[in-house]
């Protein structure tokens, strides 16, 4: 898995591309969390490429929905630009326990409008 994180503001965004496996998930949590704009984000987005290549079980999903409560809870948006990535973040968000807010977007500039209402 390939993936930035970044922050501006009270933003953290993140790019994901390449396979995703249960470890570069868990991986990435921790580079977000490390990163220096997290202690004072409220709102992630993270955008999915249009290649991306799931190599996740629904029982993993299922898993990191239940371990994603080591962030803080934050008010996510996924963009998910192809039917299978979309997917696969509707699974996570709906097994997401005390991770924050989760909302699944097909397109940037949906997500960006949504979190213009949750950012300070």
């Amino acid at each position: 898995m390939h993936y930035h994180v970044s922050g501006k503001g009270r933003l953290l965004e993140i790019t994901v591309d390449d396979g995703v496996t249960k470890q570069d998930v868990l991986a990435s949590w921790r580079a977000i969390a490390a990163h220096p704009a997290y202690a004072k984000a409220v709102a992630g987005l993270v955008i999915f490429s249009k290649d991306m290549k799931w190599e996740l079980s629904g029982h993993e999903m299922s898993e990191l929905g239940h371990e994603v409560s080591r962030l803080k809870p934050l008010h996510w948006a996924f963009v998910a630009p192809e039917p299978l990535s979309y997917g696969m973040s509707r699974m996570f968000a709906t097994q997401a326990e005390g991770g924050g807010t989760y909302q699944i977007f097909d397109n940037e500039p949906t997500a960006r409008k949504w979190l213009r209402t949750v950012l300070p």
